[in-house]
């Protein structure tokens, strides 16, 4: 008799989670503006190719990063999440995405980006797209190449809407309530 025919599904189920929580935790450090959150989702010396930007990890975040300076507000919502298993304890990931955005009026480089360099004061869009992304678990799963494709871009035509100070309000920092409630939770956590 071969091995436990189970053993095979645990460690597919196992590397689904490990590339679903990469996933996850990307799209919270981009919210976040979490720079090196946004580095520990890739593997050393992994590419990405977001179309305007084609590079390694570190130019992508300095881009990123430039372009979120004049973003007041960002939430990222991951959707569908595909997993081919390739040879090599790779896989092909295929994932979408929407993501919301505020823009402040002197966000020219998204602006650039995502309106074709239309002028105007605050903005909000909605940018929907996926991901598809080559992992590779060398020892843990992370993205090794990363090429984003953009499906469409929504500019809704409202005014950004007035903030009780009474409720919880997103900060794009470790400030946001999930850290302090994280901190009050586990002290002794990094």
């Amino acid at each position: 008799m071969q091995g436990d025919p189970m053993a095979g599904c645990i460690e597919e189920i196992r590397g689904r989670m490990a590339i679903q929580d990469v996933i996850l935790k990307y799209a919270r450090a981009i919210d976040r503006k979490d720079w090196s959150a946004v580095r520990a989702a890739f593997h050393e010396g992994a590419t990405d190719d977001h179309g305007e930007y084609r590079g390694g990890i570190d130019g992508m975040i300095e881009w990123i990063a430039r372009r979120h300076a004049a973003i007041h507000q960002s939430m990222h919502f991951i959707g569908n999440l595909l997993v081919e298993w390739l040879p090599g304890r790779r896989a092909l990931v295929e994932t979408y995405y929407q993501a919301h955005f505020t823009l402040d009026g002197d966000a020219r480089e998204a602006r650039a980006l995502w309106l074709d360099g239309q002028a105007g004061g605050g903005a909000n869009l909605i940018v929907l797209g996926r991901y598809i992304d080559v992992f590779a678990a060398r020892p843990d799963w992370r993205v090794a190449e990363r090429t984003n494709v953009y499906e469409s871009v929504l500019a809704p035509q409202q005014p950004p809407s007035g903030r009780n100070p009474a409720n919880h309000w997103s900060t794009r920092d470790r400030h946001d309530m999930y850290f302090k409630i994280r901190r009050d939770l586990l002290p002794d956590a990094p």
